[in-house]
């Protein structure tokens, strides 16, 4: 039963990242940060590889409003590869493969080649003014 709890948090973001599909990208802006998964492929592998290194952390995901999006070739999917947007522009070189943490003000955070820690990109977010408020209104 403790196995399939990270696995249904990990649902929930899936379905409110379903939810949020007709919205504009720009509409998260101060309401979630995004993990973009970059990949070269289009069959998303090695996004999907780094997307299972954070399907443990449904919880920690979800505390921090984190939504994770997979990129190719200007669209965005979300982990169920359902396209959520086309002709998306991110500013990138070609051939990049990792992670883009966007934080809610819609600024790129951090940006790394894979494989990605995920302790240390909620320690960075954890560490943000922004997140700090958060977790201090909370209280």
């Amino acid at each position: 039963m403790k196995c399939l709890i990270p696995w249904f948090i990990l649902m929930i973001l899936v379905l409110r990242t379903n939810f949020l599909q007709s919205q504009d990208i720009k509409s998260y802006k101060w309401k979630n940060r995004i993990i973009i998964l970059t990949d070269t492929t289009a069959a998303l592998s090695n996004s999907f590889k780094e997307l299972n290194r954070f399907s443990p952390y449904s919880k920690e995901l979800l505390e921090r409003d984190v939504i994770l999006m997979l990129y190719h070739k200007g669209k965005l999917f979300n982990s169920n590869n359902t396209l959520l947007y086309s002709g998306v522009s991110i500013a990138i070189e070609p051939g990049f493969c990792g992670s883009i943490l966007i934080g809610k003000d819609g600024e790129i955070k951090f940006k790394s080649v894979y494989p990605t820690d995920p302790k240390s990109i909620f320690e960075l977010i954890d560490g943000m003014p922004m997140r700090k408020a958060e977790m201090k209104s909370k209280q």
